[in-house]
């Protein structure tokens, strides 16, 4: 059974670094930070997408890849400017440096082949 957050069970991470999802706390077991999930699922069943910064979707690539078997790699310096290469299996997508937008992220879910709840 997966648990779907709704947008309103979640709280601010800055409330004692943990969120509600589902009626339960979760909270990062490594770092003790909250870990904030990318798409919320609203009340009228609308799907939310949080910004997150270009590392921030690289290490949650990396986790999908392993959890699905894929194949990863990022290069850095292949491409232009503050722009990196990420592949994911047979698919790639350009990784810019800074802050990524709710547009640009699900351009780059979608070309890497990535359900937005999944990731």
């Amino acid at each position: 059974m997966t648990v779907r957050p709704s947008f309103n069970d979640v709280q601010d991470e800055r409330m004692g670094g943990r969120f509600r999802m589902g009626g339960k706390d979760v909270q990062n077991n490594r770092t003790g930070i909250a870990r904030r999930p990318v798409a919320l699922t609203t009340l009228s069943g609308a799907v939310k997408i949080r910004p997150m910064n270009g590392q921030q979707f690289v290490r949650r690539a990396r986790r999908y890849a392993r959890r699905n078997g894929l194949a990863f790699d990022f290069d850095p310096d292949h491409g232009k400017g503050s722009h990196g290469t990420l592949r994911l299996g047979q698919r790639q997508a350009q990784v810019k440096h800074g802050e990524i937008k709710p547009g640009l992220l699900l351009t780059m879910l979608r070309q890497l082949g990535i359900d937005r709840r999944r990731f």
